[in-house]
């Protein structure tokens, strides 16, 4: 999948359904893509391109749909008491404290490659 492709399916995300948006690219991405494919689908996968696909393929009916799933996934977040977007930001704090801690040369490598 290209870059497009991403930025197009994120976009819609953002617009229709931001919190399930912020939920596919963190540690909930599985039951995020869960939501979006069934909501659009009918039928749910976990892959993120299957998401996705189907966004890109949306209806406005399928829209609507998925509005009305993202609100079921906030929902269920809240009464599970989990934020997605902090566990995210924590995620990725952990990450670079990990990387101070150990020392780590990986991050610049990667950046100058």
């Amino acid at each position: 999948m290209g870059k497009d492709f991403w930025d197009k399916a994120k976009g819609i995300l953002k617009q229709v359904a931001p919190t399930l948006g912020t939920a596919i690219g963190g540690p909930f991405g599985g039951i995020a893509a869960r939501a979006i494919t069934g909501a659009l689908l009918g039928k749910e996968s976990d892959s993120a391109d299957d998401a996705a696909q189907a966004l890109l393929a949306a209806s406005p009916e399928h829209l609507l749909a998925l509005k009305k799933a993202e609100l079921e996934f906030a929902g269920h977040m809240k009464s599970l008491d989990l934020d997605a977007e902090k566990i995210a930001a924590e995620d990725r704090s952990s990450a670079r404290r990990m990387a101070v801690d150990t020392g780590t040369m990986m991050p610049t490598f990667i950046a100058l490659a």
